[in-house]
């Protein structure tokens, strides 16, 4: 998409700007693999964060960690019928409303 000249400069730009690579790691620059980080594996551990609001679908109590987990970025979100989804989508049925980042 850009040139290898200018990937060398956004990469000494943020640099600059981002010494230790902590804003937006794996972006762009230094990107990784597009299947990098799908699937968990062996060493996977949910943390449980506690929340003042409860999760779930019809009634049934969810953890934060657990309603977070079905997010997988697979646009299910994006759904007009029933089910366990996010809802802002659905009501204004535009791309900008979806909780998809």
């Amino acid at each position: 998409m850009y040139s290898p000249e200018l990937m060398g400069a956004f990469r000494a730009f943020k640099a600059i700007w981002n010494p230790r690579g902590r804003m937006n790691p794996g972006k762009l620059v230094d990107a990784m693999p597009v299947d990098d980080n799908l699937r968990r594996g062996s060493t996977y551990r949910r943390v449980d964060v506690s929340s003042p609001f409860t999760f779930g679908d019809l009634g049934k109590p969810d953890t934060l960690a657990r309603a977070t987990k079905r997010c997988i970025g697979m646009g299910q979100c994006r759904s007009l019928s029933g089910g366990t989804m996010c809802s802002s989508y659905r009501v204004a049925r535009r791309e900008v409303f979806d909780a998809r980042p």
